[in-house]
This record gives structure tokens, sequence and C-alpha cells, in this order.
């Protein structure tokens, strides 16, 4: 009988975690015993936002599936394909070489659905880095968790820039080298940039720039030490003081509000009534909270910039 080789009870013992790393994994797990707590010092919802946030995503991602313009899409160009002569899949298989000359008139509905495939790529792309910071969060690691942010805006402005651009939805899918990657970004920085600011996410943009995505002393001085010399701590939570992770608690749950309406009001057939009032609910709670931020540290609210400049 052969062994699997994917069966770990069958490999040999794995090789310790270097200590360094072990204390760091440790230290998450202490701290996601604790983080429940410190959220819910700020506002009784600071938990349950979670489990909202991810229920907005579920039903996102739902009502995509579900699209009624997808489908209609896709039966248009079965039934051009059939007009002339075609069956479903001798009709995918040409046009998915890129040949659309058997069938023209279906080539704008064909662009059109590839589109809406990278729509779903880029929101699923979305929902796991939302998860990924959350998780930063629960093991208070504020950098990363607000880094993740710039991703998730990224994501609602690359959907809103293709749109209206098929082929700029294709040349995303397609990028395959470093320098494709480079021109990519280089021709639509800027563009980006104008739709994040119509959405309200400039300012969060920047701000996990400057937080995770960039070497700054503003990052840095966080967790600094200074006495008896220079010393930067794995973690970045001070036990004495919760505004920095109460401030960080707030400001990722206020940004995903508008990175999940972004998503909605770009994408086809989920801005319905339905979503509307989840939508409303998450957002008075996330307003809630952040008033009860501003309140309790209304001397330190603006010192390092949260403040939008959407909002001025």
């Amino acid at each position: 009988m052969r062994s699997d080789p994917h069966d770990l009870r069958r490999q040999p013992a794995a090789p310790k975690v270097p200590d360094r790393i072990r204390k760091l994994l440790e230290a998450d797990a202490a701290n996601v015993e604790h983080s429940p707590n410190l959220m819910l010092n700020l506002h009784p919802w600071a938990v349950q936002a979670f489990d909202d946030t991810s229920k907005m995503f579920s039903l996102l991602i739902h009502k995509l599936s579900e699209s009624k313009t997808e489908r209609a899409l896709d039966e248009a160009i079965k039934e051009k394909g059939r007009a002339a002569g075609f069956s479903v899949e001798d009709l995918v298989a040409k046009f998915s070489t890129g040949d659309t000359s058997a069938v023209p008139d279906a080539a704008a509905e064909w662009a059109k659905l590839g589109t809406f495939r990278v729509f779903k790529l880029i929101t699923l792309a979305c929902q796991r880095y939302w998860a990924w910071g959350a998780s930063d969060l629960f093991r208070l690691r504020i950098s990363s968790a607000i880094g993740y942010l710039r991703l998730e805006a990224e994501c609602a402005g690359l959907i809103k820039l293709f749109e209206s651009d098929d082929a700029l939805a294709d040349r995303w899918l397609h990028v395959r080298t470093e320098q494709e990657g480079k021109k990519f970004f280089n021709d639509t920085q800027s563009h980006l940039k104008a739709r994040l600011k119509e959405f309200g996410l400039s300012t969060a943009y920047n701000i996990a720039s400057r937080t995770a995505q960039h070497v700054t002393m503003g990052a840095i001085s966080r967790s600094l030490i200074v006495e008896k010399g220079y010393a930067l701590p794995d973690q970045e939570f001070d036990p004495e003081d919760s505004y920095t992770y109460h401030l960080a608690i707030a400001h990722y749950h206020r940004i995903q509000g508008r990175i999940l309406m972004a998503l909605a009001s770009v994408l086809p057939d989920v801005l319905d009534e339905e979503w509307k009032t989840a939508f409303n609910e998450f957002a008075k709670q996330s307003n809630s909270m952040w008033d009860t931020l501003q309140r309790r540290y209304a001397d330190r609210i603006e010192d390092i910039g949260v403040v939008d400049e959407e909002e001025k």
C-alpha cells in the first residue's frame, strides 16, 4: 500500500518553529483572548460588527451570483450564436480564444460578461482582505490590519474603472509580467484615485499606505521605545492606553461600510431594498461607534490625520 505524501501523520516531525516567531504566535493567541473585551470597552457593537460585515459580504456575493444582468448577457450570446448556426459549446470555444468574428454582434456581450466575471474575482479578493485585516485586529496587530483597507479600497476603485471599460478589465485579468503590472499601475493610478475620492475613500487609502505600505516614522512610532536605547517591540498595543486600538477598530468598521457601499453601488443588481435595509443598520451602528470614539477621545482624535478630507 502506497503512502499518501499529503498525510501529515506519516511525515517526519516538523522542525521547531524559530523562537522569535513562536513567541509572536503565542502572543497572538493570548491577545485573541483579550481583544474582544477591549473592543467592547469602546462600543457594544464592536465585536458583532465583524459578523455583520461577513453577512454583508455574503449578501453582496449572493446577489452578484444571482444577477439578472449576467443571465441576460449569457442568454443574448447564446441566442445570437444559435441564430448564426453555432452550438453553445462551439461558440464558447471560439470566443474563448479571442475569436469573435464568427458572431461579431455578440462580441460586446461577451466582453461585458468577461468584465462581470472580473467583478466576481475582485469582490472575493476584497472579502478576503477584509477577513485578513479583521483577524489581525483580534491579534492586536494594528498597522497590518489598517493596511488591508488600502487593498479593499483598491478593489472598489478597480471595479468602478472596469464598469465602463471592458478592455481594461480584460487587460487586468491578463497581466502576467512585472513590466505589464507596472504599466497597468502607472496607466490607471490617477484614474483610480479619482474614483476613490468619489467613494470617500481617498483619506483611508492614504492612511493605509503610510501606516502599512511604506516605511514611515508615523507607523514605527506607535510602539517605539526610546528609553535606554531604541527598541521596537512586535506588539503595538499599549496596555496603559487603549486609544490607538479603539481608533483602529472604529476606523476599520467605518471605512468597511464605505467599501461595502462602493461595491454595491457599482456591481449590477445588488443595490435593492434588501441591501439598503441591511446596510442602513450597519451604517447606523458604525456611526454610533465613531461618535463614541470622538466623544471619549475628543482631545486626541485628530492628532494622526484620521478626519477625512472628504468630510471637511
